[in-house]
């Protein structure tokens, strides 16, 4: 069943592969190349990570309903197996343990994104605080 051709697809090099906001149900296991996840906010693109091969990347959908929350561009030539939420559902009926792959990565992830929240909180504080001494020193307040 994971080693059929028809579960491969191919990306050229710039190719969006998952669109943030759009629907999604497929989630991608990188065989070759590399890809790029990024975010869009305010015309302002912040890329997250560079995912390469062995990764996964758009196992959200296969857990939830919701909008792809990123935008996936393939850098260089990407080949990759692609894996819809039934297909998933049968594999781990067979293999449980490969859910455990998938929300291991998923809290990877969501480990990452707390410790990046946690320094922006500190950064901002502590900018927050040479803006206050800088106007005390000045005597602006």
């Amino acid at each position: 069943m994971f080693e059929d051709e028809k579960m491969i697809k191919y990306f050229r090099d710039g190719e969006i592969i998952i669109k943030e906001g759009e629907t999604g149900k497929d989630m991608f296991i990188i065989v070759k190349g590399k890809v790029s996840i990024a975010k869009e906010s305010e015309g302002v693109k912040t890329t997250l990570a560079t995912l390469t091969e062995g990764d996964i990347f758009g196992e959200m959908a296969l857990v939830d309903s919701q909008p792809r929350s990123a935008t996936v561009i393939a850098v260089g030539d990407v080949r990759a197996r692609v894996l819809d939420r039934d297909s998933f559902r049968s594999l781990i009926a067979i293999n449980p343990k490969i859910a455990m792959l998938v929300f291991d990565k998923l809290c990877q992830r969501l480990r990452s994104v707390d410790d990046a929240l946690q320094e922006e909180t500190v950064r901002d504080t502590r900018i927050r605080e040479a803006i206050g001494h800088i106007t005390l020193r000045r005597g602006i307040i």
